[in-house]
């Protein structure tokens, strides 16, 4: 699937050698950010430093390519009128 991303087209055989141990546990981490919020329920402040750069990464990542796929669903909508 092509979401216009600079990096270019991701195909699906190119993805498993990408997708370590490391990015499991990472992808893991921000989704249970996204479902349960921060873990230590404190704020930022308690959170580590490491963890804090992996959910902002994670969340600028998503924040990309929802406004990516948003562009093209109106480019989209436009043409077939």
């Amino acid at each position: 699937m092509d979401l216009g991303s600079p990096y270019g087209l991701v195909k699906r055989k190119d993805i498993y050698p990408l997708y370590t141990e490391d990015l499991n546990q990472a992808v893991r981490l921000w989704k249970d950010y996204k479902r349960f919020g921060l873990p230590h329920g404190e704020g930022y402040a308690s959170e580590t430093e490491e963890y804090i750069t992996l959910i902002s990464a994670f969340e600028d990542d998503y924040d990309e390519v929802i406004k990516i796929i948003s562009q093209n669903k109106t480019k989209r909508a436009g043409s077939k009128k």
